[in-house]
């Protein structure tokens, strides 16, 4: 396997990775965080390789990813709740009929014209902030006190403290279904 497809298929080898290399760790894992070097350095250190070393092993490692990544894909998707999709209806419905039932009609009979109006990159930035906070605070175990938020140009920079490594990462995920999220750097640090 070459560095450019293990940086890229980071998230889907983890599991292989612990269970070929068992002296690995989750921790380690996290401090590898995708970066191939990191990956071979940490090899040499709890396994004793030289670079050549790891990085043979690395090269001559062929796991089924696509294969698991599928499986686990679809249980993912099988475990959402059933409801959820009626309920995104039911409420894409609700909008629809509040805002159909609210409109007014023209006074006039002069002809209207149509005016497209586009939002501005900064008040996307803004609603996405609003979103991502909702969202937070819509999970139920993260506390935002002690988070900052900022989006621009759909890139949310999350700053603060959290608890737990796995609050840092569902942070991150939270943050990555957002709209008009592009991208998202997590500087949160993990302080117990």
């Amino acid at each position: 396997m070459n560095n450019t497809l293990f940086e890229q298929q980071w998230q889907q080898l983890k599991s292989f990775i612990l269970a070929k290399w068992n002296k690995l760790t989750e921790d380690d894992l996290r401090q590898i965080g995708g970066r191939y070097d990191q990956f071979i350095a940490k090899l040499q250190e709890k396994y004793g390789y030289t670079r050549e070393q790891a990085e043979d092993q690395v090269r001559d490692w062929k796991p089924n990813v696509t294969a698991d990544y599928n499986r686990d894909t679809v249980k993912k998707e099988s475990s959402r709740p059933s409801w959820l999709p009626w309920a995104l209806l039911a409420a894409g419905l609700l909008l629809l009929w509040a805002y159909w039932g609210n409109r007014e009609e023209p006074t006039t009979t002069a002809p209207t014209t149509t005016q497209t109006t586009q939002t501005s990159p900064a008040t996307d930035d803004a609603a996405a902030t609003q979103n991502l906070r909702d969202a937070l605070a819509g999970s139920g175990d993260i506390t935002s006190s002690n988070i900052q938020i900022e989006v621009r140009n759909g890139v949310a920079t999350i700053r603060g403290t959290i608890p737990t490594a796995t609050q840092k990462d569902k942070v991150t995920s939270i943050a990555s279904r957002v709209p008009n999220v592009a991208k998202v750097n997590n500087l949160l640090e993990v302080t117990p």
